[in-house]
Parts: structure tokens; sequence; C-alpha cells
């Protein structure tokens, strides 16, 4: 689960994130076993459910796809071929 992998992640990088600002640093890209891979992120400065930086997330903020994510992505995006959010 995503969830759980980015709270593994924060607590063994503890110097990369700052809950204060609600931001995180280098947090690894989602690798897929076909090798799409996208950054996922959840903080309060991201679009995620909730935003208040405590989790557990219900909705998370992707980004920079390795190559063009399907059609049904489009109603997410905010940037087109950028980020996408919710």
């Amino acid at each position: 689960m995503i969830d759980d992998f980015l709270n593994k992640w924060v607590a063994q990088h503890p110097m990369q994130y700052h809950r204060g600002f609600g931001f995180r640093l280098a947090v690894p890209r989602i690798e897929c076993k076909d090798g799409f891979s996208v950054s996922v992120q959840a903080s309060p400065t991201t679009y995620c459910t909730p935003r208040d930086g405590t989790g557990p997330y219900t909705a998370f903020e992707v980004g920079f796809p390795s190559e063009p994510p399907p059609d049904s992505w489009n109603e997410y995006c905010d940037t087109p071929g950028d980020v996408w959010g919710y």
C-alpha cells in the first residue's frame, strides 16, 4: 500500500521530512513491475487527502510519470503531462 510505503520511508529518513512545513524531499519514485514509474506524494503542500500531514491517506498526488499515463488520468490533471491530484 502506498501509505505504508510513504510512512515507512519517512520514518527511515527523518531528516528529509519536516512536519512543520509539511514537505518531503527526495521521496523515491514508485516503480511498477512493467517499468512504469511515477512520483507519489502526500503532505499539506500536495494534492492529497487528508492535507494535514497526518495520514492515513485516501488520495495522493502523482506526477512526472516515466511515460504518458492512460487518458483516464486526465480528469485529475492540473497541468497536462505534469501532476495529477486526488
